[in-house]
């Protein structure tokens, strides 16, 4: 082990922990930069005329602590370990250390422990040994703390890493300009790069769809790990004075983005048996890998989507919003946040596990059969049983896109009630059949009814039956939510009902769905909010027009032939 910053030393001893001999350290482990303090403490110890070289290890304010006596400076050091000397005459000591090991480390010391045996020699020849554990502290400061003395040269020459900070394996630096940990990841990329480059050529090799998956699993995410913390985008809205302020300006990534780039062209070339003057623009599309600019862009967009999905009380969530007056936009959290639309954030509800929920809804029967079943189920339910069907519907025509859900109620075999409504846009059926199955369960309670009453919502969407079972998904969760709370209190039974078999209460269902959703008219509420599913879409499709532009962008580059389509 090798120190990699400038030290000065501290030793903090519960009492005497001394060696000797430099072939007794080497064999038990003694890390190199530690040997010359070391070697010198033995002598001072095993030797009364030995007592101020090992003073030149200690800056001004350098303490020696043994068996809770402190000694601050050279001359109370000195003075101390003169008290500690072997008596003249008939006794003599020996330290032998066994185990020498790094105990801890941080940015601002390192700490060995040490285990070890002393020997206690009578000229009578009377012998005893003593076993004893230690810590020496070693203290990192500047350069410039450091006393002069040629044994303490121990840095390796030609470190030119920027100084940095790791946590969560990011490289931060005091600027927050993340080269330190660009340059970490380029070099271990390029060494998988490499490899997978080393395993295929244009005879010999690896099938290429393999070599592919191998880059999208191993290079990439090891090239762009941690994107989301130094990637702002090509541009971001500047926040100096003058005629600048408002506009937008580069983030200055062009050369970070090429030292990426590199990686992952060494790695196309790896994955497809081309010669080496193939153009880039061919490889990656043949190739089927994203440049790094449109990688880092996709990263960039889920971490947008993953932000609308964070609770309420999420620290990140909180970070979203400039506290107080401030106008901060200019953040890489918030410039990640305004790509995406906001919608209602879910929040941390219990897991709700109610019985069945665990049960297949449709018990591995296919369609025609359960539909058969269904309806001599149907048929067959009293008078005073209410049964809710519901359904969703989302369509697109000239005037754009259409969402809605509608619900029929029966008591036994008559319908008693029917309802429908459009939900914002965006949003999906998904969503549409969860509201409409709450809206339908809340309209059939308000129904007149008696004790024995019983109520089942008979549902078409087999991912709708399980959220109203058990845990609630993050689009639409106040639906479920407030589905759950309905359901237990007035324990309805849920059902599923295939879907365009010819059961009347789905058809009833879906007719009024469809009627619903090019209604338009959406209730006030959060019916009216997006939902994630359809923030969902729109993160899909900044993700292909990214891509899309970057291919309209660097296909003039290919030959006329591929350029004009032929």
């Amino acid at each position: 082990m090798k120190l990699s910053s400038i030290l000065t030393t501290m030793a903090s001893c519960p009492w005497l922990n001394l060696w000797t001999c430099p072939d007794t350290l080497k064999q038990a482990g003694v890390d190199a930069g530690f040997k010359a303090y070391l070697k010198e403490l033995y002598l001072s110890t095993e030797d009364p005329a030995i007592t101020t070289a090992f003073s030149n290890f200690f800056v001004p304010t350098g303490q020696l602590i043994v068996r809770g006596i402190v000694a601050t400076g050279s001359k109370e050091i000195i003075a101390l370990k003169q008290r500690l000397l072997p008596t003249a005459g008939n006794k003599h000591w020996n330290h032998r250390p066994n185990v020498t090991s790094v105990y801890s480390e941080s940015s601002t010391q390192k700490v060995f422990n040490v285990l070890g045996v002393i020997e206690a020699t009578y000229d009578g020849g009377n012998c005893s040994q003593a076993y004893y554990s230690t810590r020496f502290t070693v203290k990192k400061m500047p350069v410039e703390n450091w006393p002069s003395s040629p044994m303490l040269g121990i840095l390796s020459k030609g470190d030119t890493k920027q100084p940095a900070l790791r946590w969560l394996g990011v490289w931060l630096d005091r600027k927050l300009t993340f080269k330190r940990h660009i340059a970490e990841r380029v070099e271990k990329a390029r060494k998988v790069a490499l490899h997978i480059k080393h395993l295929a050529n244009t005879v010999h090799g690896s099938p290429a769809a393999s070599l592919r998956k191998a880059t999208i699993t191993c290079v990439i995410p090891s090239l762009l790990y941690g994107a989301e913390a130094w990637y702002p985008g090509r541009t971001r809205l500047s926040t100096g004075g003058g005629h600048l302020r408002g506009t937008m300006v580069s983030t200055r990534m062009g050369s970070r983005i090429a030292k990426a780039d590199k990686v992952i062209n060494l790695a196309t070339k790896g994955v497809l048996p081309v010669w080496r003057t193939t153009p880039i623009v061919a490889n990656l599309r043949d190739a089927g890998l994203p440049p790094c600019e449109v990688a880092l862009e996709h990263i960039r967009i889920n971490m947008a989507l993953r932000l609308r999905r964070l609770d309420v009380r999420h620290p990140l969530t909180m970070r979203l919003t400039a506290p107080g007056h401030r106008t901060q936009n200019g953040t890489r959290l918030r410039s990640a946040d305004r790509l995406l639309p906001g919608a209602p954030r879910p929040i941390l509800p219990p897991p709700h596990y109610t019985p069945g929920c665990r049960t297949d809804p449709t018990q591995g029967i296919d369609k025609e059969t359960a539909a058969a079943s269904f309806n001599d189920w149907w048929n067959a339910l009293p008078p005073n049983t209410v049964t809710i069907f519901s359904d969703g519907s989302e369509s697109y025509d000239d005037a754009g896109k259409h969402v809605g859900y509608g619900y029929a109620i029966y008591q036994g075999q008559a319908l008693v009630a029917t309802g429908k409504g459009a939900i914002n846009t965006l949003s999906h059926v998904f969503d549409a059949e969860a509201i409409g199955a709450l809206k339908g369960l809340q309209k059939a309670l308000t129904l007149p009814s008696n004790a024995d009453t019983q109520r089942w919502l008979c549902i078409d969407s087999t991912s709708v039956i399980w959220c109203k079972r058990a845990n609630a998904s993050d689009t639409s969760q106040w639906a479920f939510l407030e589905s759950h709370r309905l359901i237990d209190r007035h324990a309805v039974n849920i059902r599923w009902s295939p879907g365009h078999q010819g059961i009347t209460g789905n058809e009833a269902a879906d007719s009024l769905a469809d009627a619903g959703a090019k209604s338009d008219i959406v209730d006030p509420g959060p019916t009216a909010q997006p939902t994630i599913s359809g923030i969902g879409s729109i993160a899909r499709s900044l993700a292909h027009n990214v891509t899309s532009g970057w291919w309209r962008k660097n296909e003039p580059t290919l030959s006329g032939g591929i350029a004009n389509g032929n």
